[in-house]
């Protein structure tokens, strides 16, 4: 999924959940169908919001099925991140992050994920003082989750921090905290991750159209989108790219 995006993973989901169908009696089962929901809903076509949602609201519930907290805050964490960033039903990312922080306290890549997502919520609702509040409270948790490198969607590794950090700091006009996080995203994400690049570039964008130069920074996005190849340009990069010419 992180070099490859969700071109080519589909049928793979629809197989595996059909096949995990079979075995639900224990409560790890239940785990792994959660999570093969969080997935299978990043890959639904662009403009279908609502099928998307709807899967990541039933990775929550099948997630509750499986009795470990953990499963949990990280099903609602990564649902809610995946929900707010590309801004297709703030509402619900709202109630997810908000559901996933009050399970259980632990610092753990799923509280990490739904403190970023309620940093993209309040940014998408125009409250720059709450996103800065909540990346704050991010940054505690990822120092103290103790959290890797390895690049696996399971994991937020510093440059993927930093990539959600740019993104909510540009969605509020915040030049100086954006610039920041996109500079040293830029400095340690690793080499065959150009879809992620592509997110620092809409990023840009964005700053530039909430600067006011909403042709150039329009023109930034477009090119960016278009230098990437057709299977890597995702459904949220096509959405960062909408929100960028409607800033």
């Amino acid at each position: 999924y992180m070099r490859q995006g969700v071109a080519g993973i589909r049928d793979r989901l629809t197989v595996d959940m059909v096949a995990i169908q079979q075995s639900l009696a224990e409560p790890q089962a239940w785990a792994t169908a959660a999570v093969l929901a969080v997935f299978f809903a990043k890959t639904m076509p662009l403009g279908d919001h609502a099928t998307a949602v709807q899967w990541y609201r039933r990775s929550a519930a099948l997630a509750d099925r499986s009795e470990d907290v953990q499963t949990r805050v990280w099903v609602r964490g990564r649902a809610s991140l995946a929900i707010a960033y590309d801004r297709s039903d703030v509402d619900t990312a709202d109630l997810l992050a908000t559901q996933a922080l009050a399970l259980d306290e632990t610092p753990t890549v799923g509280r990490l994920s739904a403190q970023l997502a309620a940093s993209h919520v309040a940014a998408v609702r125009g409250d720059a003082q709450a996103a800065a509040d909540h990346l704050d409270d991010a940054r505690r948790t990822f120092d103290a989750a103790g959290v890797d490198e390895a690049a696996t969607d399971f994991n937020m590794p510093w440059w993927r921090f930093k990539i959600f950090t740019s993104g909510a700091a540009s969605r509020t006009g915040d030049e100086r905290a954006a610039l920041a996080a996109q500079e040293e995203a830029e400095r340690t994400i690793p080499v065959g991750h150009d879809r992620y690049q592509t997110h620092l570039d809409m990023h840009r964008g964005l700053l530039l159209a909430k600067a006011g130069d909403r042709r150039g920074g329009t023109s930034h996005a477009t090119t960016a989108l278009n230098k990437l190849p057709a299977p890597q340009r995702s459904v949220t990069l096509r959405r960062l790219a909408e929100e960028v010419r409607a800033a």
